[in-house]
């Protein structure tokens, strides 16, 4: 019986044993099928809530709407989000806009290959 070893995804290393392998190696079979074929779409993302203003110093914590075709929920990656201008909004990787300058800014989230804009005005 001969053990070989592989590194998996770069965070640990899966053994598995091998009898009658012969001399050529072979990869593992996953025990588990990967779902992709009723996998949903996603048709379109929109930010919400519905608000375009903003106070000097106030933050609003943005989410997504997502609509989905018919089929299994798609996973990850984590939604992408991003100020035109940061020295008047800021947005984190969580959607929460902060006012920091009165001005006007164009926050952008990219979801699944789906993109939203949110035009948003700071105020005093």
């Amino acid at each position: 019986m001969t053990r070989r070893s592989f590194l998996m995804f770069g965070i640990g290393i899966l053994t598995f044993a091998c009898g009658g392998c012969g001399g050529s190696p072979t990869s593992p079979t996953p025990s588990v099928p990967f779902i992709t074929d009723n996998l949903a779409s996603v048709d379109s993302v929109a930010i919400v809530p519905d608000t375009n203003t903003l106070y000097v110093g106030q933050t609003q914590v943005f989410s997504l709407a997502v609509e989905l075709g018919p089929g299994i929920p798609p996973s990850g990656p984590l939604p992408l989000w991003s100020s035109t201008n940061p020295s008047v909004v800021t947005v984190d990787g969580s959607g929460t806009a902060t006012g920091i300058a009165v001005g006007e800014a164009t926050i952008t989230v990219l979801a699944r290959g789906k993109t939203a804009t949110r035009q948003l005005e700071v105020v005093p």
